[in-house]
């Protein structure tokens, strides 16, 4: 079992390990050093900071988590809403290859019915 520092907190948290599934690193890209009236805060780029009882620091990471839960709820319903629109068009397009099949069976039938009077009238002139 592996011990994890939550930002905004003072406490480690425990914290079980899947052994399948690597642990998020955060690395320079994603962090930052952000100076707010001489603070100096090494957050999150995406981590607001607000003013709270006179002091300057992060918001809880309940907020954080919330804004962020927020953002991939986002992404999934427009993900969602992508999926339903191509089942749409997949049902649309299966319609129209349905209509197709059908359209082939009656010309290959017409065909067939023409070389068969064509045959039978070449046969009647021998």
């Amino acid at each position: 079992m592996a011990a994890a520092w939550v930002i905004g907190s003072s406490a480690w948290v425990p914290q079980a390990c899947a052994a399948e599934a690597p642990e998020a690193v955060l690395t320079d890209e994603h962090m930052t050093v952000r100076v707010e009236a001489n603070h100096h805060l090494l957050l999150p780029q995406d981590w607001p900071i607000q003013q709270k009882d006179g002091q300057l620091g992060p918001v809880p990471v309940e907020a954080y988590l919330s804004m962020k839960f927020g953002q991939v709820r986002g992404k999934f319903e427009a993900g969602e809403g992508r999926v339903a629109a191509l089942e749409e068009r997949v049902r649309m397009l299966e319609a129209e290859r349905q209509t197709i099949i059908i359209r082939v069976k009656t010309l290959e039938e017409q065909v067939a019915q023409r070389q068969g009077v064509t045959d039978g009238h070449q046969a009647q002139d021998r």
